[in-house]
């Protein structure tokens, strides 16, 4: 049979293209469209997109994707995440929700590497944004006493 490289060449178009248009009109050809690694959950596509967006280095994209952890449901509050593979969200983008996925570095320091990362929910990650954990237990404690003293009453 006829390669679609050559074909490609012939009209000046890549192979990909000839690809789409023999199946566009159902002609058959011996070569599959290629799928990543990951193939095309939502979820890895989501993360890839991420990594993208931050810049991680590619042997380090890869490493991430092959062995992060991507949850169902937020790791701290328990609701569902909604993965979206499509543009990246930037802060305070009105789409982005308080069930959205967010990558979290641990120590900002050490950057987007394995074990030092997490997937949790926007609405988490901004909770604990910059607080230490003895902060976020002496909220937690202060309204646990306000809800005790007004169940009291």
């Amino acid at each position: 049979g006829v390669r679609l490289e050559r074909i490609g060449e012939r009209y000046g178009v890549s192979k990909q293209r000839v690809y789409q248009i023999l199946k566009y009109y159902g002609l058959e050809t011996y070569t599959k469209k290629r799928r990543g690694k990951w193939g095309s959950s939502p979820k890895h596509l989501w993360l890839n997109r991420i990594l993208l967006a931050k810049k991680v280095p590619v042997w380090e994209r890869r490493k991430i994707l092959d062995e992060l952890n991507l949850p169902d449901r937020c790791p701290i509050l328990g609701f569902e995440l909604k993965y979206v593979s499509g543009r990246t969200f930037k802060h305070g983008d009105p789409r982005r929700t308080d069930d959205s996925p967010s990558l979290d570095k641990i120590v900002p320091s050490l950057g987007y590497v394995i074990g030092n990362i997490h997937v949790i929910s926007w609405k988490a990650n901004r909770i604990k944004n910059d607080s230490t954990p003895e902060e976020l237990r002496k909220i937690s404690d202060y309204i646990a006493d306000i809800l005790q003293k007004m169940s009291c009453k």
